[in-house]
């Protein structure tokens, strides 16, 4: 193509700019060798071409900038149109002429001048040129562009890379670009992607103690001390990854628990059905209930000082699985649920069952608790109505009684356990002890391990059941049957002899 000069054809110098860089955004040929161009009689092949059109490239340009425009903003809207074609190269060539001439339109260059870098990925050249742009006009309009064109290259680069390493991409911004423009925006990012992260991690890390902790309960003291590993990995990463700290005092207080929890239960077998012991410490309670406890029974008096040596009593009443295991039968009258406490067995048939299953387990340390011992073992330090406090509004968590049993036995340990450990000592059903009733029992206590075995022909049986109101299920509340009868409402928990 052929352009007129001024004189002969009415052609502005930015038409001129303009068409010349349309004719460069001819490609050039991107085969291994063509037969067209043809210099000299023969073919020229691919790296002739191409070196042909570096030098063609060239010479635009040069004629570019020999007709730029004087006014810089019409350059710099030149530079964009080639930009916007593919022609970094003309663009660039541009740009920089405008830079040279130390004008107002000096921002905008470089702000433009970043873009374009960007574009062909020099980012090392893009923040030279950013620096350049916020420190010598940093109260410019294009400052604030070229510094947010810098950051979103950051942010589109990082696209769905994992958290820690977009964490470690602004962070290299933020030590790039130290108290830069967009520095609190970065940061507030980086915290945005912590909270995130964290929020996924102390999900993970409180499951896991969850877990550790319902291993605890249940005596399974490997399991619990997996979980912990775990949640201690789960820290350890989220440290390692992200800085994020987690709660680890939480996971130092669990191995403490589940350790001194695991001195304190022995698991025993007979017949293929296990049942844990926890080992009751020795001390001193005072037994019995203050003369103004609400609901209170005169055969709950006078409140006297007992010392108990320490002995090991089940952590839940004797199961109909734990029966059958041993006597080869089931006299429940809910039957259909293994795990629901064996009732309707007398005192009587108690007394058989113990006696077998010393036999089976070759010693003669199983036995019914004391009255003493049940109350002692069933307050757990306490001294209110209930081992869980003194309002009733809280026996629903701890205990199955008339408001919430449904007429019925439910399984053992679907409750609270009191603070040793000890479940369904509250509620459920009432349970055989030792001692012969006696309303003037308390009178004749002696001072340590007291027995009362005299005259009378009922047994005492603690603790309330399903059936009964909130009232008959308190701590120091006695009960009391005659040994040979069998209810739905009466089973019994087993002690070990220390």
């Amino acid at each position: 193509m052929i352009f007129k000069s001024r004189r002969s054809h009415p052609v502005t110098p930015l038409l001129t700019l303009i068409l010349l860089i349309c004719i460069g955004c001819k490609s050039t040929p991107d085969t291994p060798s063509q037969t067209d161009p043809v210099k000299g009689g023969r073919t020229v092949v691919a790296d002739d071409a191409q070196a042909l059109h570096t030098q063609t490239t060239g010479n635009k340009a040069s004629r570019l900038l020999l007709d730029l425009p004087e006014d810089s903003a019409a350059a710099l809207k030149l530079a964009r149109s080639g930009l916007a074609a593919g022609q970094f190269y003309q663009a660039i060539q541009i740009v920089d002429a405008v830079l040279s001439r130390q004008d107002s339109s000096r921002p905008d260059a470089l702000a433009l001048k970043i873009e374009i870098l960007l574009g062909e990925n020099d980012l090392k050249a893009a923040e030279e040129a950013e620096d350049r742009l916020v420190i010598l006009y940093p109260d410019h309009p294009a400052a604030k562009k070229g510094a947010r064109l810098v950051y979103q290259y950051y942010l589109k680069q990082m696209g769905k890379s994992s958290s820690a390493e977009k964490i470690n991409s602004l962070e290299s911004y933020l030590k790039r670009h130290p108290g830069g423009m967009l520095h609190r925006e970065a940061a507030e990012r980086i915290e945005k992607i912590r909270a995130e992260t964290r929020s996924r991690y102390q999900k993970r890390f409180d499951e896991n103690l969850a877990m550790a902790q319902g291993f605890i309960r249940q005596g399974r003291f490997e399991n619990a001390r997996k979980e912990l590993d775990a949640a201690e990995a789960v820290s350890g990463e989220a440290f390692a990854l992200y800085k994020v700290s987690l709660d680890t005092d939480r996971i130092v207080d669990l191995r403490d628990v589940a350790e001194k929890k695991q001195d304190r239960i022995e698991t025993a077998q007979v017949n293929g059905v296990s049942f844990r012991m926890i080992r009751i410490p020795a001390g001193e309670f005072l037994m019995g209930s203050p003369s103004d406890e609400k609901g209170r029974d005169a055969d709950e008096g006078p409140q006297h000082k007992v010392r108990l040596t320490a002995f090991w009593m089940a952590e839940s009443e004797v199961t109909q699985r734990l029966w059958h295991a041993v006597m080869g039968n089931n006299p429940s009258s809910f039957k259909g649920c293994d795990d629901c406490p064996v009732e309707t067995v007398s005192w009587d048939d108690v007394q058989e069952f113990i006696g077998e299953l010393n036999r089976l387990k070759e010693t003669d340390k199983y036995r019914l608790p004391t009255e003493a011992e049940w109350e002692y073992a069933a307050r757990s330090g306490s001294t209110t109505r209930y081992y869980c406090g003194n309002d009733a509004r809280r026996l629903g968590d701890f205990a199955w009684y008339s408001k919430n049993s449904k007429g019925r036995a439910h399984p053992v340990m679907q409750k609270n356990p009191n603070g040793w450990g000890l479940y369904d000592m509250d509620g459920n059903i009432y349970e055989w002890c030792e001692d012969v009733y006696s309303s003037k029992a308390y009178q004749r206590h002696q001072k340590k391990d007291p027995l009362y075995l005299g005259g009378g022909s009922l047994r005492v049986v603690r603790g309330g059941s399903w059936n009964l109101r909130s009232r008959c299920i308190r701590s120091a509340d006695r009960g009391k049957d005659t040994p040979f009868r069998r209810y739905d409402r009466i089973g019994f928990r087993l002690v070990r002899a220390k």
